[in-house]
């Protein structure tokens, strides 16, 4: 059986939302570590769970990526590109596929077909 689109809404129930927390958490420290080796880019990463722990990754020394991230806010604003997210980004960066019944002019995925945009 193939994967399937999920609600990105709060997971209710508590074992399943650590589940699918320690889950994701391996998957984007994997992504941030691929991405450090690929591209040859600085990459921190910091996840805090409910509890307060925190987890850290940094592609280098963690204090010369949080020195960087100063230096980049802190410069002239025709200088720096600096790009801060929130979760209020989240629509707009990932919209939803329109999901439609036919092949007309859609991409099959799985067994759902997602309207090229």
């Amino acid at each position: 059986m193939g994967r399937r689109k999920i609600a990105i809404a709060k997971i209710e129930n508590e074992r399943t939302r650590q589940a699918t927390f320690t889950k994701r958490k391996r998957g984007l420290l994997k992504k941030a570590m691929e991405i450090a080796i690929l591209c040859d880019c600085g990459v921190a990463l910091t996840l805090f769970d409910k509890n307060g722990h925190m987890v850290q990754f940094s592609s280098s020394d963690m204090e010369t990526i949080t020195r960087l991230m100063h230096m980049a806010s802190a410069g002239p604003v025709s200088r720096r590109r600096v790009e801060r997210l929130s979760l209020g980004d989240y629509e707009r960066l990932f919209p939803e596929p329109a999901v439609t019944s036919g092949k007309e002019g859609g991409q099959e995925m799985g067994r759902e077909i997602y309207k090229a945009q």
